[in-house]
């Protein structure tokens, strides 16, 4: 046993050796993640990374560290700041251990050194004056694209131009200050905003100036400025990981990085994370009301009330987001509303009519559902179609059946807001109150569809919702029906002592025509047709014994061989439109009358 366990320690300690060896090999690069859960999105924040270079580690002006995203994953918006490494103060600089910059070291005394680039066929470095340039990392990634780059460059800090193979060729070489196992830690997407080591193009200027930091008034950078949003719609992989892809891409051959470490960035949510639920009672989307005629005024219509919807149609409508795995981060969100008639944007006479929506955050369905108030939330910029060129100046508004170009808002943004969603408040529940809406009787019509597509995003990127939503029909169903009178006793039409009439009233909204049915004792059956029509809310009236001979009546007998009137009868009403009547029977010679209701639809 003696024997062999010498050799067991010697081999135990040449592993370690090696093992340790490598690890503190000249330009390895550890990588570590921040994995998020995050819904299948269009754009959503991803995680960051981190890069831990290791001692000796050197990077050439030009070289190219390179992310590939996997699986058609891609980005979704546009990425492009400066992160500093370098002060360039002077040829050495101490990164220092600040775990809260972007770049970091494990011993105050470590350091980075800007000098003469090494690499075969290099030129001589001509040292800037101090001050004058820093260096760093260009990190850039355009939408739509796999792709993130972050090339070693020089930054003038007077007008922020970047080169990367500025003051001829550079290197920037890390030195432990004891151990060899230190490291250089630089950090990307992780929300830092440092003044002093990141920075943003002015895009206002002229070229690629980084001059923007989180210190500017007009423009600065932002946390959101340093993030990743991937869309994961395109998503082809099986599984829930989104991961990266590290590559090296240097100017000389002999300086190729080599990475190890954590690559997922995400790892995706099996199910949806957020959905539109419902109150207990169902909800039903009505017909909106579409003024016409000279005295129509077209006030607007609202989806969450039902003001202005026809009688009996639209009811119990809320707009409610349900969060069905965790609680609602706690961000700042936007929401924007597009109207669309039809499923077509643009100018298609239906718009935005107040300066504002509504929401309330609840814990539970019922407290969202019970809510007798939302709070309000202002729309910050507004949209016009194309066809009015005023679109800068167009705010919600006005009155009226015509809408003037300075109030066709056809899409509005809100203002950011935490939507009152707190950590402690954990908030499942999201209600949005619509706002009211215009329209113009010039372009819509009865029976055009109103939707409104509705999106909702946390800042700086994630799509909570995006849906269309169905929000009306113009046009009230008609007023009027068929209806069916039946008077069931007359005297004889031509009888010497008693005399009978009727009326029909048309209750209705629209004109409409009459067929009489005469129904004899004796047998004989005639039917009878109006030739004029009845007008909308009148009464039409006869005696039965002029009916018989009034030339408006065209008779014909379908029953019997008899003279129509010579015996007792009833009568039989048809009308298109809804009717109701009354029937009368007077004696001449007395005065004797009475009168009764017909019966309606066959009811009593």
């Amino acid at each position: 046993m003696k024997k062999r366990f010498f050799p067991v320690i010697i081999a135990l300690c040449a592993v370690l050796a090696f093992s340790g060896a490598v690890y503190a090999a000249a330009n390895r690069v550890e990588l570590g993640t921040n994995v998020p859960n995050i819904p299948k999105s269009l754009c959503y924040q991803a995680g960051s990374i981190s890069m831990q270079f290791s001692a000796d580690t050197i990077l050439r002006s030009g070289d190219v560290i390179q992310f590939t995203l996997n699986n058609g994953v891609v980005v979704c918006k546009d990425i492009d700041f400066y992160l500093r490494l370098h002060d360039g103060a002077a040829a050495t600089f101490l990164p220092g251990i600040i775990t809260a910059n972007p770049v970091s070291a494990t011993d105050a005394g470590d350091t980075l050194t800007v000098q003469a680039s090494t690499a075969p066929g290099a030129g001589a470095l001509t040292p800037a004056p101090a001050g004058t340039h820093d260096y760093g990392f260009r990190v850039k990634a355009l939408a739509g694209s796999q792709i993130i780059q972050l090339t070693v460059g020089s930054r003038n800090v007077t007008t922020g131009a970047f080169n990367e193979t500025a003051l001829d060729d550079f290197e920037i070489f890390f030195s432990p200050m004891t151990l060899a196992t230190d490291v250089v830690t630089v950090a990307i997407f992780d929300e830092k905003a440092t003044a002093t080591y990141l920075w943003k193009d002015d895009k206002d200027a002229s070229g690629i100036q980084y001059i923007l930091d989180s210190t500017d008034l007009d423009d600065p950078f932002l946390f959101a400025d340093n993030t990743i949003c991937i869309d994961t719609l395109t998503f082809d992989y099986q599984g829930e990981r989104v991961e990266v892809t590290p590559d090296s891409l240097p100017v000389a051959a002999d300086n190729k990085l080599t990475f190890t470490g954590e690559r997922e960035i995400a790892r995706i949510l099996a199910t949806a994370e957020y959905a539109l639920v419902t109150c207990k009672d169902a909800p039903t989307v009505g017909n909106i009301i579409l003024g016409e005629g000279q005295g129509a005024t077209c006030p607007p219509f609202d989806f969450d009330t039902g003001a202005y919807y026809c009688p009996g149609t639209h009811s119990n409508n809320k707009l409610i987001i349900q969060a069905l795995t965790n609680p609602f981060p706690v961000n700042d969100y936007k929401i924007s509303l597009e109207v669309k008639v039809n499923g077509l944007t643009g100018d298609q006479g239906v718009y935005i009519a107040e300066t504002s929506m509504e929401y309330l955050s609840t814990t539970t369905l019922d407290e969202v559902c019970n809510a007798q108030s939302l709070n309000a939330l202002p729309f910050e910029t507004y949209v016009a179609p194309g066809a009015c060129t005023q679109s800068t100046d167009v705010l919600p508004g006005g009155s009226g059946c015509t809408v003037d170009c300075a109030n066709k808002v056809v899409k509005a943004t809100t203002i950011a807001s935490n939507l009152g969603i707190t950590l402690a408040g954990g908030q499942n529940y999201l209600r949005l109150g619509l706002p009211s809406f215009r329209y113009d009787t010039g372009i819509v019509k009865e029976g055009d569809v109103v939707s409104v597509r509705l999106l909702v995003e946390q800042y700086p990127c994630g799509t909570i919702l995006d849906e269309e939503i169905e929000i009306g029909t113009f046009g009230c169903a008609p007023e009027t029906r068929a209806t069916t009178l039946l008077y069931p006793y007359f005297t004889p039409a031509n009888g010497s002592y008693f005399w009978s009439a009727y009326a029909i009233t048309n209750i209705s909204g629209t004109d409409g025509n009459v067929t009489l049915y005469m129904y004899e004792s004796d047998g004989d059956a005639f039917t009878g047709v109006v030739a004029t029509p009845v007008k909308a809310h009148t009464i039409w009236a006869t005696r039965l014994d002029d009916s018989i001979v009034n030339p408006d009546i065209t008779w014909t007998q379908t029953a019997g061989t008899g003279t129509p009137g010579d015996a007792l009868c009833y009568i039989q009403a048809s009308t298109t439109f809804t009717a109701d009547g009354f029937g009368f029977i007077a004696g001449s010679p007395t005065g004797e009358s009475m009168g009764y209701l017909p019966r309606v639809n066959g009811h009593e």
